[in-house]
């Protein structure tokens, strides 16, 4: 019986084995139009669900980068899975990603805004980046509002109270600082 059991853990505890970069190669090659559709498809759906939309990244781009990681063997293409559903996965990682590194910089730029630290040079540096966040905002003296009651813990209903705001005009708004923040974020990546 117990070599059996021995025989059984020997089937199953194998390592488990990933596609070589030529294999990769030759998957991507041999993607179909369809098969790309799929995978576009995939991306858009990622890219919508992480908030993407908002920012400069396109789901092309997602794709892109999922297939260049998986060519230059960043990301390993475990064999008992499709490529389609790897790269799809691969998608998914790299677009939580991006969402992930975008809120860390808003968090840091949401920081600043309300740094109470008593570091001068802190308040300083806090201040400069408040002010650039203003003049990024241009006109938009509503938005930065929001983004600075944000900043300092309301949330939407609490917003839309102290700007005497109506939920579609609060959506409005919401969108406009989201969008305007990716971009700001974008700006500041490519300094």
């Amino acid at each position: 019986m117990k070599e059996r059991n021995i025989h059984l853990l020997e089937k199953t505890a194998t390592p488990q084995s990933y596609a070589s970069s030529e294999e990769v190669e030759f998957a991507v090659r041999a993607l179909t139009p369809g098969d790309r559709k799929k995978l576009l498809l995939s991306a858009r759906f990622w890219w919508r669900k992480f908030g993407l939309h908002y920012s400069e990244l396109q789901p092309e781009d997602l794709l892109q980068e999922a297939v260049c990681r998986a060519l230059s063997g960043d990301r390993k293409w475990p064999k008992h899975v499709s490529f389609i559903k790897f790269i799809s996965q691969t998608i998914k990682s790299i677009a939580g990603h991006h969402r992930t590194s975008r809120e860390s910089e808003l968090d840091r730029i949401n920081q600043k805004i309300t740094d109470g630290s008593s570091d001068q040079d802190s308040k300083i540096d806090a201040a400069a980046e408040v002010e650039k966040i203003r003049i990024f905002f241009g006109e938009d003296t509503q938005g930065f509002e929001v983004l600075k009651l944000k900043a300092e813990g309301l949330d939407g209903v609490e917003i839309m109270e102290a700007l005497e705001l109506d939920e579609k005009e609060w959506e409005t708004v919401r969108k406009r600082v989201q969008r305007k923040v990716a971009k700001y974020i974008a700006s500041k990546e490519e300094e």
